[in-house]
């Protein structure tokens, strides 16, 4: 039998993780116990067994994994873009300006790198 857990939260929902049957757990929010009682919280919860039993979770846990690599892939491709932008701005700006664009350019990356990061949290 899979662990239950209640998450904090007003929206109703419930949904199964794990990888495998053995280590499946199934949450719940609180809006939802809040909003359905006896037999229709029985039928979500059998709902969710379900998926566990016929390894939907395994399933869900591999997508996961492709996705997050391809989105970190994604984000590191994006940040070396971002970084060999701003030596190439530095560096096309003549020598009188360049310690001004160098810096310009600095703090331009680093609000960029920044907001992706706040933006993966």
């Amino acid at each position: 039998m899979p662990y239950v857990f209640e998450v904090e939260a007003g929206q109703p929902n419930a949904f199964a993780v794990g990888a495998n049957p053995k280590q499946a757990s199934i949450v719940l929010t609180s809006g939802l116990r809040t909003l359905l009682y006896g037999p229709e919280l029985e039928a979500i919860i059998a709902h969710e067994i379900a998926h566990i039993k016929s390894r939907d979770t395994l399933a869900a846990t591999i997508g996961v994994s492709f996705l997050d690599a391809i989105v970190s892939l994604s984000l590191l491709l994006a940040l070396v873009g971002i970084a060999k932008h701003s030596r190439m701005t530095a560096c096309a700006i003549s020598s009188s300006e360049g310690a001004r664009c160098a810096v310009a350019g600095a703090a331009t990356h680093s609000r960029v790198m920044i907001a992706i990061i706040v933006w993966c949290i």
